[in-house]
């Protein structure tokens, strides 16, 4: 609950200890707060979704790409070493240079920057721009003087790994160039490209020497080259007009002809990326059918199945010499390694690395609760400074997880599935299960400002419940409430629903008090103003909008233009002068709003997937959000 506003329409008995509960949880001061401009990203916690993985020379360190950046993992005890965290929304690809003593990576989306690191301090050394188009992957040349990406405007570029001078565009795709990889005598590349075609390339003279017609599905998902520098390796993607085809084989070429060698086939949906063990014996899959399969390349034989997952492998690399692979999948948020003689899972590291869909302050902004999507079902406590996990607990979810934090910090609520939790946010031990045998599919869960009650949506049966708290019990049913969103509003006395309307119910009798807004369409998201005078919706549909409307008289005040793809959680700031906004996967984009002028102050970029949560610290500095790349981002000024 915002901390200047608790004396709003509050019984003055109870003003002097929730004042003094308000000193002790709000240590910030608002004086500190900027006016919502110049803010960047201050904060980044959560795996993130995985990329690729890459292992040093040695072997002894994996460096995993992603929307982190690039973190770099201890394989001995299995522990994060440090973040390489530069890129603005992420790195697609990461390479180590020979020696194992610097790291490149691309970056993703609108991040048009490979960076150059060094390994042991993470201190960066060099950054080189594109001016016309992403990176799609790079690769490190065997003797360490040059550096090769891949592009999506059909372009193959060699750059000097010291200088960052750009030394040759390979130009002959006609289509995004997804792949690119070195022969190990550094002579030639490899590029695989959404235009079916592999393309061998002179490095001297930037002159194809093989075009391979891959007769993939589509597109080349992926191209490798032996270490034996005899044979190809490449993968194909999907195409999905009317119903979907899907390119489940691997294909093996020669590289001194271009030759068809063997077709590696076993997965049951399309490959993402082939794998060479470090000896050429073996080569492993990703695949979006939830597992890695090993082949023996000279036979062709399917040697084992790595079941990781029950949705895609996205990503997966050989440890030691053929005794060890590292796969990573978004569906269950997890890397694994495994031994490939015994098919044993050594290991699961595990951290959000799947979709984040909610996320919640604590009332002194030290700590945050998230909660994930049904395939996580993991609710997950961070230390707000030092971005570090402290406990996580597994709920019984079988939906998205949504948590929300008591006002009083005592206390965590969450739903997602057939009940709703309180939890001890300082042991992660359930309190109660607020369950009347009729929860089915509990999407929605709020706080009262008094932390006495929360409201619970049940979406499968359309109605409100309120709960006590301190005995568990039901309090109310409002019944017949046709919305997907909720929100109590901040003086206590009222609790708000939109659908194709908006509504506002009386919690203490369960009644209707007034409904206004006719064919709002799908709201996704409402909140109210500090002084619950006024409610702010995110609108889905054709014309997704951001609309301000006076609760009092049932006036639209203001509309605000939404996203361009339908998804906006909306969040009003503490002291009432701003509003958080955010959008889906073609932008996923925070905006800051005036609330008064409904000018755009600022928009932060950095998520590479949906931002399904923005919640604003109590003392409205900082804005966190939570989002389906996996990661959660805490933005402010650093002023």
């Amino acid at each position: 609950m915002p901390c200047r506003l608790v004396f709003h329409r509050i019984n003055k008995l109870i003003i002097i200890p929730l004042l003094l509960a308000c000193i002790t949880s709000c240590p910030r001061t608002w004086a500190a707060c900027g006016p919502g401009e110049n803010w960047e990203e201050l904060k980044i916690m959560g795996m993130g979704t995985v990329d690729k993985i890459v292992f040093s020379p040695t072997r002894a360190q994996m460096a995993v790409a992603g929307s982190r950046g690039v973190v770099l993992w201890d394989m001995e005890n299995m522990q994060t070493l440090r973040v390489l965290a530069g890129h603005i929304g992420g790195a697609v690809s990461a390479d180590w240079s020979p020696e194992g003593d610097k790291i490149a990576s691309a970056g993703s989306g609108y991040d048009k920057t490979i960076k150059i690191w060094k390994a042991d301090s993470g201190a960066l050394l060099q950054t080189i721009e594109s001016n016309d188009a992403n990176y799609t992957a790079i690769a490190w040349s065997p003797d360490g003087t040059k550096i090769a990406s891949s592009m999506s405007n059909g372009k193959v570029q060699i750059w000097d790994a010291d200088s960052g001078t750009l030394l040759r565009e390979l130009i002959g795709h006609t289509a995004m160039v997804s792949s690119v990889s070195w022969s190990p005598d550094g002579s030639r590349l490899v590029s695989g490209s959404s235009d079916n075609t592999l393309k061998i390339w002179d490095v001297e003279t930037g002159t194809v020497e093989i075009n391979i017609m891959a007769d993939h599905v589509k597109y080349i998902t992926s191209a490798s080259w032996s270490p034996d520098g005899s044979k190809i390796a490449s993968t194909g993607g999907r195409h999905c007009p009317l119903r979907c085809a899907y390119d489940l084989t691997i294909k093996l070429w020669a590289a001194d002809s271009g030759r068809q060698l063997r077709v590696l086939s076993g997965n049951t949906q399309w490959v993402t990326y082939a794998a060479w063990s470090p000896d050429g014996t073996q080569i492993a899959s990703a695949s979006y059918d939830g597992a890695s399969k090993v082949w023996d390349v000279d036979t062709g034989t399917l040697l084992r199945s790595l079941p990781h997952s029950t949705g895609p492998v996205n990503a997966v690399a050989w440890s030691t010499v053929a005794s060890q692979i590292v796969t990573a999948a978004t569906a269950d948020a997890s890397i694994k390694v495994w031994d490939t003689a015994s098919s044993d899972l050594i290991e699961t590291l595990t951290e959000h690395n799947g979709k984040v869909y909610s996320i919640a302050w604590s009332p002194n902004g030290s700590t945050l609760a998230s909660g994930a999507y049904s395939s996580d079902r993991t609710i997950r406590i961070w230390n707000t400074d030092t971005g570090a996990e402290i406990r996580s607990w597994v709920t019984a979810s079988f939906l998205s997880t949504i948590v929300a934090w008591s006002p009083n910090a005592e206390r965590l609520a969450s739903a997602g599935g057939v009940s709703a939790q309180i939890w001890d946010p300082e042991t992660g031990e359930q309190i109660w299960v607020l369950d009347d045998a009729s929860l089915y599919s509990t999407t929605m869960v709020n706080w009262s400002p008094d932390s006495s009650r929360v409201a619970v949506y049940v979406s499968g049966h359309y109605k409100i419940t309120i709960w006590n708290v301190g005995a568990g019990i039901l309090l109310l049913t409002i019944p017949q409430v046709y919305t997907g969103t909720i929100a109590w509003s901040p003086d206590g006395l009222t609790i708000a629903s939109a659908s194709d309307s908006i509504k506002i119910w009386d919690v203490a009798r369960g009644v209707l008090v007034s409904s206004f807004g006719e064919r709002l369409g799908v709201v996704y998201s409402i909140d109210w103003s500090p002084d619950s005078s006024k409610i702010v919706i995110g609108t889905t549909g054709t014309n997704p909008t951001l609309q301000i409307w006076d609760v009092l008289t049932g006036t639209l005040l203001r509309v605000l233009p939404g996203p361009i793809d339908n998804l906006s959680p909306v969040a009003w700031s503490p002291d009432g002068s701003k509003i958080a906004s955010a959008s889906s996967r073609t932008e996923s984009v925070i905006k800051i709003w005036d609330a008064q002028a409904g000018t755009l102050l600022q928009t932060l970029r950095g998520h590479l997937g949906t931002v399904n949560s923005v919640k604003w610290s109590s003392d409205g500095c900082t804005l966190a959000s939570g989002s389906a790349d996996g990661t959660i981002r805490i933005w402010g000024s650093r002023e």
